[in-house]
């Protein structure tokens, strides 16, 4: 933002995200985490894998995320819709809990 008020143009993206505990979980959201607006959902982990992450894809974007119990994934995930990656070949490894999801950003 500075940079931009002295007159080096950039662009500023902000990806938002909230989070709140419920019943000893950490809840989060993260961009636009609209399941009527997604194209499609990919589900991460489950309840026997300690955390579940679901994504919400439009075309071959991530543009939101709820994540429940998983919070590590916070920050690829947000780097994912920030730099509006195409994902449409690492689905596979998206929804593999074995992936380290930081591996994946470009």
């Amino acid at each position: 933002v500075a940079k931009n008020m002295v007159g080096d143009k950039r662009e500023f993206r902000l990806v938002s995200s909230y989070a709140t505990a419920a019943l000893g979980l950490d809840i989060i959201f993260v961009g636009d985490p609209n399941r009527q607006l997604a194209d499609e959902i990919l589900i991460r982990g489950s309840k026997k894998d300690g955390g579940v992450t679901q994504f919400f894809l439009r075309g071959s974007r991530l543009v939101g995320a709820t994540i429940v119990g998983r919070n590590a994934e916070r920050t690829p995930i947000t780097k994912f819709i920030g730099t509006k990656q195409d994902i449409s070949s690492i689905k596979a490894e998206l929804v593999d809990v074995k992936q380290d999801l930081s591996l994946l950003v470009k």
